[in-house]
């Protein structure tokens, strides 16, 4: 997957490219703004875009432009870096709806060019729909100057979607307040939901677009989840109300349930305006509810190769999705609301995705304001105590500390193996200010975590530095698994009141607790006075080890059925090889088991287990029989003691010269001319014409004459039991040779085999390798009918890489394949030349060159970014508002370029033309402004 960003100006005028992200990170939130963050290369293309005024980014995904934008806030590096002019700018960015930041709410009697002395510091609203509140404020804000590039598609009568309003609203807004704050109250109080598509800002009726279920999309932890922690809140939970409403009145109310499962929990609700008895006791009654239980909530992390549902494709935040942790019944699943979704694209451009499902506090918090708003006809307050006049504000009032903050973590692997701990923290939101009033100018929460345990460079531990916050969780990873942690939160307003901190408990973050598999079966053969034990580097069904696979434990006993221990440990091994055991006992039988080790010391089960019996010299019969010099003094074995023919040829062994004294052996001895070692069976003999052996079947395997000195063997050849050999026809079923070069059990080989008709077939092939994810080979293959170089899986023999592949008759192709599917090709023939790739829809993107044409099948790059030396530029790009787009092509070009542009307006006829071209872009100017139109464009280099 192709990954890269666009950088465009306010206007919508594309800028440049990014084509090289790294660490890219997009954080999808329910009506919220989002978030983008990457690192970049100060010296790659584009880099100085990063350093302008106010630049918008996009995300371009196999050259398909997603539609959010994001602006880009925060951006930084480090001089002293060690990559120098290739250090990484760390950048950070939030989406659209972050523009909302950039107005605030002016007081209703307020003219744009005016002054604001002497108004009322409020704007009030009187029975208005969502829509109509906020239109009237971005009408507002676009009159002074400020979001001239925001639209809006509701009204004040139908939202987004065309529905009309259900609700109206009673509302007064405080002068100061940015709109974003203001949309978060609206969205947070359940009064609509929002989306940003671009620039657009999109409203609905809440629960009807941004809410949809989807029952078919079920998680299950173990397939879709990889880690999936669970956050569980008792601390709201209250069995009994006192509700105040005006002129003394009072109420309370009980929830039986909750006070027989948690005991008496008392909280207190004052009700302002309240002053019927009956509705009062409702609205407490409402209120209990939603104090009744504990409020769960999950933190998962899918598996992008398992799960079968793409976050943000087959559902957005604000939808319901089921997860199989979280049941209303033994047989019913309960609908989770997707309240964030953040991805994660590794250097491939591989996406990584985690959820948040059903948040802590704003899910139960939501229904219960949706139902008080319905006994109060929709009537609110946004500033219950009357503003001092404007000019002689000064807010000193610090907001509260939140009431608890929530630790978690769960450890993971990163692509080198290494373990690291991810610490996740999250709090409820503050609602109030320290003195009680209400906490109306939110601004951040600050976040840092402190490793007590953990001296860096000798100095004594140090919190973090401080992580603003919008919102109630904070995500740290590559922490050291298996450190004490403890984090803590404070809380900011929008004046810079600062709350206290508020510390978390200390937990130790989590290790990686998940042993490596079960290890294959040892195969166990005899030696001299030892066992060999080979293990292939694969667990006991085939499987590679994992990444942080660390060591093999070769265990051996002489009891069957053994349990390993470090006792038993007789050899470690690093990866696929043969352990030779020494030192063992003849006659005896040992018994071998392996256990995998990773680098967290996570220990798998032991493997089966297999045995051998040490190989003995000589026969111990015979042992006792043999007499050597030390038992024969001299002149003991005289001619008398020895009868005529009692030595014959066969009964020789060694009689060395040194041995022979002249006339002591004479014409009274015949040897005969033939020395064998039996008549029948497997045997050796030495004749006057030359040496032969024959195995157990009588097959003769070995014969060397003494005439011609001419070797003929039958079976195999070695030229060493271990280490750098060769081996000629192994037990095998082709005649084969094999290399081995090292100590190792890997080894290349060339084999043969027959063809129709008599052909012969060779093939040459290497030793195995890991290769995307399986064991392969390379093989060289010579046949009647196809010469073929490949890259093959070594268990099913299948391509699985490059190939290059030749025929007498059709020509030769280079090709990239993974078994029976081709990838990208080159095919040259006696007809012409193919160049292409085969997409993953099934179509060919194909380049093809016959005696009278070249023709070309598939698609062009959509305004991707080029190289100095390309030749074409290809795409497409809209606006809105404009008479002039200018476009680059990212880096200078080595030559003009020559733009060929179309443009395409729906609502009129316009002359346009090329006015102005260079070796880094090209203008296109309208002879009349366009609301929407967009340009189609094809550039070549002359």
């Amino acid at each position: 997957m192709a990954v890269h960003l666009r950088i465009s100006s306010p206007s919508g005028n594309l800028l440049g490219l990014l084509p090289y992200p790294a660490d890219l990170k997009t954080q999808a939130e329910h009506n919220g703004a989002g978030a983008l963050t990457f690192t970049y290369p100060r010296n790659a293309p584009g880099a100085g875009l990063l350093s302008g005024d106010d630049p918008r980014l996009s995300l371009v995904i196999d050259g398909v432009e997603q539609p959010e934008r994001y602006l880009l806030e925060d951006d930084g590096d480090d001089p002293a870096d060690d990559a120098g002019e290739a250090r990484p700018i760390q950048v950070g960015c939030r989406g659209a709806l972050a523009l909302l930041e950039r107005a605030v709410i002016y007081p209703v009697g307020h003219t744009p060019g005016q002054a604001v002395q002497g108004l009322d510091a409020h704007f009030p609203f009187v029975n208005a729909t969502p829509g109509a509140i906020l239109a009237t404020l971005l009408q507002r804000a676009q009159a002074r100057g400020a979001l001239p590039e925001v639209t809006w598609d509701f009204t004040s009568a139908a939202d987004s979607a065309g529905r009309p309003w259900p609700t109206t609203y009673t509302v007064q807004y405080d002068a100061g307040g940015d709109l974003l704050k203001t949309v978060a109250a609206i969205t947070g109080a359940g009064w609509a939901d929002v989306r940003m598509e671009g620039y657009r800002l999109r409203a609905y009726v809440p629960d009807t677009v941004c809410a949809t279920d989807h029952p078919g999309i079920v998680l299950y932890l173990g397939r879709d989840v990889l880690k999936g922690p669970r956050q569980r809140s008792r601390r709201s939970v209250r069995s009994h109300l006192l509700a105040a409403g005006d002129s003394g009145n009072l109420a309370e109310v009980v929830n039986p349930t909750a006070a027989a499962r948690y005991g008496r929990r008392e909280a207190f609700d004052g009700r302002g305006g309240i002053t019927d008895g009956a509705t009062l006791a409702e609205l407490a009654r409402v209120t209990l509810g939603g104090m009744g239980a504990a409020s769960e909530g999950f933190t998962i992390e899918l598996d992008p190769a398992a799960t079968r549902h793409r976050p943000g494709i087959d559902y957005r935040p604000g939808d319901y999705i089921r997860y199989d942790q979280r049941r209303t019944d033994p047989t019913s699943l309960e609908p989770l609301r997707v309240r964030t979704i953040a991805t994660t694209y590794d250097d491939a451009g591989q996406p990584t995705s985690s959820l948040e499902l059903n948040d802590l506090f704003v899910e139960q918090r939501i229904r219960v304001q949706r139902q008080l708003d319905a006994l109060t006809n929709g009537s609110a307050t946004a500033s219950r105590t009357p503003l001092p006049p404007l000019g002689d504000r000064n807010d000193t009032v610090a907001p509260k500390q939140p009431d608890a903050v929530l630790v978690g973590s769960w450890a993971y692997l990163d692509r080198d193996g290494q373990q690291h701990a991810a610490l996740a923290v999250s709090w409820p939101a503050v609602t109030q200010n320290a003195d009680g009033t209400v906490y109306d100018d939110a601004g951040n929460y600050y976040v840092s975590y402190l490793l007590p345990g953990l001296r860096i460079a000798g100095q004594d531990p140090q919190w973090s530095p401080e992580q603003a916050v919008n919102g109630t969780i904070a995500h740290y990873d590559q922490l050291p698994a298996g450190q004490r942690v403890q984090a803590r939160v404070r809380t900011v307003d929008a004046s810079g009141n600062s709350s206290t901190w508020r510390l978390s408990e200390e937990i130790i973050l989590a290790s990686d607790t998940t042993p490596p598999p079960v290890p294959s079966k040892p195969v166990v053969t005899s030696l001299i006075g030892a066992v060999r034990a080979v293990w292939d580097g694969r667990g006991a069904q085939g499987e590679e080890m994992p990444a942080d696979f660390a060591e093999l434990e070769v265990h051996a006993s002489t009891a069957a059925g053994f349990s390993p221990s470090a006792a038993t440990i007789v050899d470690r091994l690093a990866g696929a090889a043969a352990a030779p055991i020494t030192g063992l006992s003849y006659g005896t039988t040992y018994y071998v088991k392996f256990v995998a080790r990773d680098r967290a010391g996570n220990s798998s089960q032991p493997s089966a287990e297999a045995s051998a019996v040490p190989t003995v010299v000589i026969r111990s019969d015979l042992a006792d029989q043999i007499v050597g010099t030390a038992q024969l003094a001299d002149a003991t074995i005289i001619g008398a003691k020895i009868a005529l023919a009692t030595i014959q040829d066969a009964n020789i062994g060694t009689v060395s010269a040194s041995k022979l004294t002249v006339g002591k052996l004479n014409a009274d001895i015949t040897v005969s001319a033939r020395i064998k070692t039996g008549d029948a069976g497997a045997r050796v003999e030495l004749n006057s014409g030359g040496i032969e052996a024959w195995n157990a079947n009588g097959v003769k395997t070995v014969s060397v004459s003494a005439n011609t000195g001419e070797v003929k063997l039958v079976g195999g050849l070695s030229s060493g039991t271990s280490g750098q050999r060769i081996e000629i026809n192994p037990t095998v079923g082709l005649p084969e040779i094999r290399f081995f070069p090292t100590a190792g059990s890997n080894y290349a080989f060339i084999n043969a085999i027959g063809g129709n008709n008599g052909a012969a077939y060779i093939g040459l092939n290497s030793g195995s390798f890991p290769h995307n994810g399986q064991t392969a080979a390379y093989r060289l293959y010579l046949t009647e009918y196809v010469s073929a170089l490949e890259t093959i899986r070594t268990d099913t023999q299948k391509p699985w890489g490059g190939t290059v592949r030749m025929n007498a008759s059709e020509g030769a192709a280079l090709a990239y394949m993974v078994e029976d599917k081709v990838h990208g090709y080159v095919i040259a023939s006696q007809g012409g030349a193919q160049f292409g790739r085969r997409n993953d829809d099934g179509s060919d993107s194909e380049l093809w060159l016959d005696n009278s044409a070249l023709q070309y099948k598939g698609t062009f790059p959509n305004y991707w970014y080029t190289e100095p030396d390309r030749g074409l530029f290809t795409g497409t790009a809209g606006m809105t508002n404009w008479t002039a787009m200018s476009l680059s092509y990212g880096p200078t070009m080595k030559s003009p370029m020559v733009p060929i542009v179309t443009l395409r307006d729906w609502q009129a006829v316009r002359a346009w033309q090329v006015t102005a071209s260079s070796l880094t872009g090209f203008t296109t100017t309208l002879a009349s402004a366009s609301a929407d139109g967009s340009v189609g464009f094809w550039c070549y280099r002359i």
